[in-house]
């Protein structure tokens, strides 16, 4: 007579993984826009990071709104970003985008 086979506990553990990875990308997900630079006003602290040779590929600029109140940090070695309080809407777009031009690579 022959036996199921049982499936044991590496197939429930796996199971288990894939419903606990699955889980957690229900949440809402961050939504990026294209935006006209002239209808933005205020003043942005803006975090640059990367750029620091012409074929890093790591380059990201955050704009965050002086008013804003979920203050944004990076984690890195100080030598890897640069923070510029206060910057005008126009002249942060300007400067964004001259940053992220920094290296060849385009995608």
């Amino acid at each position: 007579m022959m036996k199921g086979k049982n499936s044991g506990p590496g197939a429930t553990a796996l199971v288990f993984l894939a419903i606990m990875l699955t889980g957690c990308m229900a949440g809402k997900q961050l939504a990026t826009s294209a935006v006209d630079p002239a209808a933005v006003t205020g003043t942005y602290t803006l975090l640059l990071y990367g750029c620091r040779y012409p074929d890093d590929i790591k380059n990201v600029v955050i704009l965050v709104n002086e008013g804003s109140k979920y203050p944004l940090e990076i984690y890195d070695l100080d030598t890897s970003y640069k923070v510029k309080k206060e910057v005008p809407a126009l002249q942060a777009f300007s400067e964004a985008d001259s940053f992220l031009r920094c290296t060849f690579h385009r995608i």
